[in-house]
């Protein structure tokens, strides 16, 4: 687990939200887990050219780190809750829930 979600209350407001608080020092763990994969990619592409997944490992690298930024995802929940509104309008339903801003 990267992360922990904890229910709060922002004071000014009073609106309750979920409050993601990610582990310290997870990003260098995570970076160190990564580094030591790309050098065993390299390793075994060498060796075997035929099992030679770097490109898949740079793509799945990329998007692991995006995964450690809380701001990004929060952003995509943002846009993602926009769309799932627009689509219930259209369908004649109404949207409750709301992620707050980032």
């Amino acid at each position: 687990s990267i992360a922990q979600v904890h229910e709060a209350v922002v004071l000014s407001t009073g609106e309750r939200i979920a409050l993601k608080v990610q582990h310290r020092g997870v990003d260098d763990v995570i970076d160190q887990d990564l580094a030591n994969a790309a050098v065993l990619a390299e390793y075994v592409a060498d060796e075997r050219p035929e099992f030679d997944f770097r490109s898949i490992l740079d793509e799945w690298i990329d998007e692991t780190r995006r995964e450690l930024d809380f701001v990004l995802e929060a952003r995509n929940t943002e846009e993602v809750n926009g769309y799932l509104a627009e689509a219930a309008a259209l369908c004649g339903l109404t949207s409750t829930t709301t992620t707050g801003g980032a």
